[in-house]
Parts: C-alpha cells; structure tokens; sequence
C-alpha cells in the first residue's frame, strides 16, 4: 500500500475539515408570499461571494445583508400584504435539494425590516419576528428550522405604513460562542412591497451596531447557561410584531444609535472592496419611501 507524506495528510485532512464547516453553514434561498412560493433568488438580495459563509465581526457591513448588491438596485421587488403571512427557505447552499443547517450550529432565528429607502443605514432595522429557546418543545429556534426543511413563517406587523422595505431573515449560530468572536451570523436580505397597512414606522437601530461582541445573547456558554433563559440579541420587539411561544427574554437594547455618517453602519465592509461598498451602501440615501 502507498505511503503519503505526513503533511500531505494533514493538508488532506484540513481541507475535509474546512469543506465539512462550509457545508455545515446556510442562507436564505427564496421567499413566498401571499401563498406564493417564488423561485430561488427571486427579490432576495444577490448573495455575497462567500455564498453561505458567516459574519462573525460584528463591526462588519455585511453583518447586515451579506449581500454583492449593495445598493439594491439589482434586485426586484415583490408585493406582499400588510399582516400576512409569509415564509423564507434557508439551504445549506443555493443547490435544490440541499439540507438547512448543521444540527449542531444552535440558536436563535430574528426577522427584521427596514424601509429601503434608507438601504438599511442608520437606526432603520425594526425586528418584526424572534425565537431563541422554546423550554416547552427543548429545541432551539434553528433545531425547528431544520425540522421544517428550511421553512421560516411569520407574519408581518398590519399597523405598518405602506410602502417599500428591506426585509433581513437571520439565523445566529451558537455552538462556539463562549468566546469573543465565536458566534456566526447567517442574516440575508429580501425586498418587499407592502400594501395595506397603517400609518406607523417604527423605529429602529442600525447594523452593524445593534449586537455588541459581549451581549449575553451573542457571548455565550450553553455549558454554563440555563437556555431557557437565554436572552435573544437585538432591540426589544416591536409591539406588532409576532415572537415564540417558547420562554424567551429579549435584550433590552437602546433604540438611540447614531444615524449620521459616523454610525457604524456606514463602516467599510471588512472586504477588500471596502471604499466602494462605502459609496455603494450611501448611494440610496438620497432616496424617498
């Protein structure tokens, strides 16, 4: 039998490893709406080039969409009615057939929207739907995930005004996040025309800036953490807005962030491409609802 040189095997074996972590991983594939299920990619926001890779800098741009089409203008819009019903398909990657999401990757799932008017900048980010642990079923919000296939439904708020909005669908894994930098952001973007509705807007925070690297929900040890009193990262809910039945608590982050041009949410991505991703994500603002 051939013999290979030992650094020939680790190589072979830090590959396998790297592969299997990439498979493990998962985005936002498609949308339906009003009953309607769209094909993939349809009104979802181009995918980044590391495809399913997670964010874990919190300081990043791509914390916000991870997303190529940064200014939005390459993707549809699709029509959806205030306080419907609607669902989002996560897959490991783009593929038809492709599984959810490592088992093992455990945590919560949090829907924002955001008008797009303002490309998702400043404190424009309201969340709109969260689950972290349900102590009554023991499973965590993305174990669901998987037991659905992926499928994601939640309804949207009917007080809202009208109009066109950026939603952001995440799933945050915890199974390395008691340390510093170990959670993994899987959050992706859609683009909607709500009709009906109210009149309120409600109001928001930014991203990045909304989760901070020490929050309880994003540094955390479920070795040494009761999960059914894990507290989700992000605002508090909004009112109209629809949360798990599961016991839960909500961070009770501050709705008061900077909404100039020094918020973190105008920071250059943490790519190569940072100074254009700058103009790019600035390049709605001038824009109207």
């Amino acid at each position: 039998m051939p013999t290979f040189p030992h650094y020939l095997v680790v190589a072979t074996a830090v590959l396998a490893l790297l592969a299997s972590l990439a498979s493990a991983h998962t985005i936002m594939v498609s949308i339906n709406t009003g009953g309607t299920q769209l094909p993939d990619g349809q009104c979802v926001r181009k995918w980044w080039s590391k495809k399913n890779t997670p964010v874990t800098d919190l300081q990043c741009t791509e914390l916000m969409c991870r997303t190529s089409d940064l200014d939005g203008s390459g993707t549809k819009l699709c029509p959806v009615a205030a306080g419907s019903t609607m669902s989002i398909e996560f897959r490991r990657n783009i593929d038809p057939g492709s599984d959810v999401i490592s088992v093992s990757h455990i945590g919560p799932m949090l829907v924002y929207l955001a008008p797009l008017a303002s490309n998702g900048l400043g404190n424009a980010w309201f969340k709109i739907y969260e689950e972290g642990f349900d102590a009554t079923t023991n499973q965590w919000a993305t174990t669901k995930l998987v037991k659905n296939n992926g499928i994601l439904t939640f309804s949207l708020p009917a007080a809202i005004k009208a109009g066109d909005y950026i939603l952001r669908a995440e799933a945050i894994a915890l199974h390395n996040a008691k340390v510093v930098g170990g959670a993994q952001f899987y959050p992706n973007c859609a683009h909607l025309s709500i009709t009906g509705g109210g009149s309120v807007v409600p109001a928001g925070v930014a991203f990045p800036g909304a989760y901070k690297p020490n929050d309880p929900g994003i540094l955390y040890d479920r070795s040494k953490n009761s999960n059914s009193n894990y507290v989700i990262p992000g605002p508090p809910l909004y009112n109209g807005g629809a949360g798990s039945s599961g016991t839960q608590t909500t961070a009770a982050n501050p709705l008061s962030l900077p909404t100039d041009s020094g918020s973190t949410a105008s920071k250059p991505a943490c790519t190569k491409k940072g100074s254009k991703s700058k103009k790019k994500l600035r390049r709605r603002k001038g824009a109207s609802l």
